[in-house]
């Protein structure tokens, strides 16, 4: 399946505050009421993770910043915490993101 695709391979970028992976077409961007492993952020925990934020926390599960189609195939930007989230949130509102 698509979720053992998103591993190390996948990880594009990595800060303190922000990951960006190349998200494999066919795998779900967010977990839904019966899927909570099989999508990114779920993944990219099981395969990638255990991250620290800047604070020096251990980050469990990242949190998605966006969305990506579950068919086709995509960078997908997550962070390791509420704050980066919502900075990416806003960013994306004011549009000072550029794909």
């Amino acid at each position: 399946p698509a979720s053992k695709d998103l591993d190390e391979t996948k990880l594009m970028h990595e800060d303190s505050t922000f990951l960006i992976v190349d998200k494999p077409p066919m795998l779900p961007t967010q977990p839904d009421a019966s899927n909570y492993f099989e999508n990114v952020p779920g993944c990219v925990a099981t395969n990638m993770g255990p991250f620290t934020n800047l604070a020096g926390f251990t980050v469990d599960r990242p949190l998605l910043c966006h969305r990506v189609d579950s068919c086709v195939s995509g960078c997908v930007v997550l962070s390791k915490d509420e704050n980066g989230q919502a900075v990416f949130s806003r960013l994306q509102r004011e549009r000072k993101v550029k794909k």
